[in-house]
């Protein structure tokens, strides 16, 4: 008998979708946390990796690429703006085409129901916001959807007028190649495999203090904090949002 799937963006998520389930399900870890939180806790899970090929990730980066370059932007905006815009959106695109790709696969097979927390947020204003629930909306039939959660509230969200600082960058007395990533979520597991083949050092900025777990899988895939702190910021502003 199959079980049903769910996704999950991040921890926080997966534990809530599972706090709120009464049979068992096969997680589909969207991120290093989840990833390694299943695995610890024997928790059923599908790999990834075994829906996505290489020519699949030559596809999204040429066709993100592409689609990119459509977008015209006025002369009137800074050119940090439109870089930040650009990175926002290829993020956006890679996400849908991850999801897209995986879940056409596993409807293939038959699959009983997919899971999803119902988090959503109606402002996109970060890049880390919870878009899992909207993606899975646009792509599997409602029939095939549990939906956790539609409970509508007020959250707060605070305004992006941010000054920031870096509180330390690790030293690297071997001078060994180094990588800065922008986050850990994506590509996870070729990140692992290629930090045991390879005399690579990943840095990572890290927005909010480390958990005593977070440093020791951090040391052991031989990923470096680099600690980001916020030095200024105006005051909050208030949204709707579906969390």
């Amino acid at each position: 008998m199959q079980k049903n799937i769910c996704l999950a963006q991040n921890l926080k998520e997966l534990k809530y979708i599972l706090k709120n389930l009464s049979n068992n399900v096969s997680v589909i870890p969207l991120n290093l946390e989840v990833y390694l939180y299943v695995i610890v806790n024997k928790i059923d899970f599908i790999n990834p990796s075994n829906y996505l090929d290489t020519k699949f990730h030559k596809d999204s980066l040429i066709n993100g690429q592409k689609n990119l370059k459509k977008i015209v932007f006025t002369k009137k905006i800074d050119s940090n703006v439109k870089d930040a815009v650009i990175v926002f959106l290829r993020f956006r695109y890679y996400s849908y085409c991850f999801l897209e790709k995986i879940l056409k696969n596993i409807l293939k097979k038959k699959t009983n129901k997919i899971i999803i927390s119902g988090w959503q947020n109606r402002n996109h204003i970060k890049i880390d916001e919870y878009i899992v629930s909207d993606i899975v909306n646009q792509i599997v039939p409602k029939s095939y959807i549990i939906t956790i959660s539609k409970e509508k509230k007020q959250k707060l969200i605070e305004s992006l007028n941010y000054e920031y600082g870096i509180q330390n960058f690790p030293e690297d007395k071997k001078n060994k190649l180094k990588i800065l990533l922008n986050n850990i979520g994506y590509n996870f597991q070729r990140l692992i495999i290629l930090n045991t083949l390879s005399k690579i050092n990943f840095y990572v900025p890290i927005f909010a203090k480390l958990s005593f777990i977070s440093k020791i899988k951090f040391f052991i895939f031989k990923v470096h904090p680099i600690y980001i702190k916020k030095k200024y910021k105006k005051k909050n502003i208030k949204f709707n949002s579906l969390l």
